[in-house]
C-alpha cells in the first residue's frame, strides 16, 4: 500500500511540475509602470538627464565582454537626477556596481530584453551596492504587484 501511495505521489508531482514553469517573466498586465520611479507621490517630476550605457559609455552588451567599467563610469559621472538606460542585450559584469550618488534611476529595454549577468569569480561581494543619502521621503506601493 505504501508503494502505491509513493508512486501516485511521485506521478502527481511529475505531472504538476511539468505543466507549470518554475520561473517566468511577469505578464504585462501584472507589471508596474516604473516611469516615475523615485518621485514622491504628488510631486512634480524633475527633469532627468538620460544617458545610454552603450552609446555614451561604450558598453557592449554581448554577454562576453566585461561591461563593469561602463556601468561604474556612468554612475561616477552622474550629477543631478540621472537615468542610466540599458538597451537590449546581455551585460556581463565581473566587478560590483557601486551606486554612491543620489537621484540615479536605472532603466532597461524590458525584462525580456535587458539582462545583467554577474560573474564575481566566487567572491562574496554584493552585485550592486546602493549607498546614497538615506531619506524617509518615500511613496508606498499600493498596487501593481
Amino acid at each position: 500500500m505504501e508503494k502505491i501511495i509513493f508512486c501516485f505521489s511521485a506521478l502527481f508531482f511529475v505531472l504538476i511540475s511539468s505543466s507549470m514553469p518554475f520561473a517566468s517573466i511577469i505578464p504585462p498586465e501584472y507589471s508596474i509602470d516604473w516611469s516615475n520611479c523615485g518621485i514622491p507621490a504628488g510631486a512634480a517630476a524633475t527633469p532627468v538627464k538620460r544617458v545610454d550605457i552603450k552609446a555614451d559609455f561604450q558598453a557592449v552588451g554581448n554577454g562576453k565582454t566585461d561591461d563593469s567599467s561602463a556601468f561604474n563610469k556612468a554612475v561616477a559621472g552622474a550629477s543631478g537626477p540621472l537615468e542610466i538606460y540599458i538597451p537590449e542585450g546581455v551585460y556581463l559584469l565581473k566587478s560590483p556596481v557601486v551606486i554612491n550618488r543620489d537621484n540615479i534611476y536605472i532603466t532597461g529595454a524590458g525584462a525580456d530584453k535587458t539582462t545583467l549577468v554577474f560573474d564575481l569569480n566566487g567572491t562574496t561581494s554584493n552585485c550592486i551596492t546602493i549607498a546614497g543619502t538615506v531619506s524617509n521621503d518615500y511613496s508606498k506601493a499600493v498596487d501593481g504587484f
